[in-house]
């Protein structure tokens, strides 16, 4: 018996790159492999899911043919798109063209942090921003330098990033973020492959969407992938009181809330995260993305 990682669907059948010789092999579910057994964690009761690109498979080999056995616990997984045991996002907006969208940005972090993903904000086109432009942004992008990890790279220039290559030995890491941005680009710089980029639509100042299908590849000692779709992700399954628990600059302080762990942080009194908003401590689209957020959330 084998053992190795899920880097791409080929319908019928994987690409399977083993994870100790490091060759790679085409295997098919053995069975009824091509589904497998998962419980429902509210009604426990089984149900199937799909082998996803990043699961770790045990795998035979039979008459010069592989055939996938096992599939091992996933540490997490995302549905769209369909990858499993991710240790890192590279989480990639720019500066400018399109300018930073930073309730998106804020959904983001969200999302991955319900799911214990390490996350790296990536900011592109630096070069590319005016001292005008940056001067206005500027205090936001301060404020998230304080509580998550941001790299600024010109994507077009390879000694840029070099910072960004260290984080990737030894991790599965995926690419997503705001469309237009780049991602393309700097995966192309990363792994020396040609993916299709598009430059964006003056006209609408739109990124136009260019990667249609996950793929993992052998990077740097590690593994990396661009994720389409990524951005339609929804904040499903989190209620209101939950989606607070994923901000790190409110929780250091929402104890001190008359209300403690039970204050929603909208429209209560003696509010610590509403006190430090109305004193600038906590930017004004932070805050009011936090607000916006919570009230077209439909799991009340």
């Amino acid at each position: 018996m084998y053992k190795g990682i899920i880097i791409k669907n080929l319908i019928t059948k994987y690409v399977v790159i083993d994870l100790l010789q490091k060759n790679t092999i085409i295997a098919q579910p053995k069975g009824k492999m091509e589904n497998f057994n998962k419980k429902n964690k509210t009604t426990k009761s089984l149900y199937h899911c799909p082998i996803k690109i990043g699961d770790v498979v045990e795998y035979e080999s039979k008459q010069n043919k592989f055939f996938i056995i096992n599939v091992q616990k996933r540490k997490n997984e995302l549905e769209r798109p369909n990858i499993a045991n991710i240790d890192q996002v590279l989480l990639i907006f720019s500066l400018t063209e399109p300018t930073i969208d930073f309730k998106l940005l804020d959904k983001f972090l969200i999302i991955l942090q319900k799911l214990n993903i390490k996350i790296i904000l990536i900011l592109t086109k630096k070069d590319l921003i005016t001292k005008e432009e940056l001067k206005c942004i500027q205090p936001q992008l301060s404020y998230y330098e304080k509580w998550y990890s941001v790299i600024y790279i010109n994507a077009k220039q390879k000694n840029t990033i070099n910072s960004i290559i260290k984080t990737l030995k030894n991790r599965t890491t995926i690419l997503a973020g705001q469309t237009g941005v780049g991602k393309s680009t700097l995966f192309n710089n990363l792994t020396s492959l040609n993916v299709k980029t598009q430059s964006i639509s003056m006209h609408s100042l739109k990124g136009k969407h260019t990667t249609t299908s996950s793929q993992l590849y052998m990077c740097h000692q590690g593994y990396l992938a661009d994720t389409p779709g990524f951005s339609k992700l929804k904040l499903s399954n989190l209620k209101n009181h939950e989606i607070k628990n994923f901000y790190p600059d409110f929780c250091s302080i929402s104890e001190q809330c008359f209300f403690g762990n039970n204050c929603l942080h909208i429209e209560e009194k003696q509010c610590k995260i509403i006190e430090n908003y109305q004193k600038g401590l906590i930017t004004k689209s932070r805050y009011l993305n936090y607000v916006s957020l919570v009230r077209q959330n439909k799991n009340k």
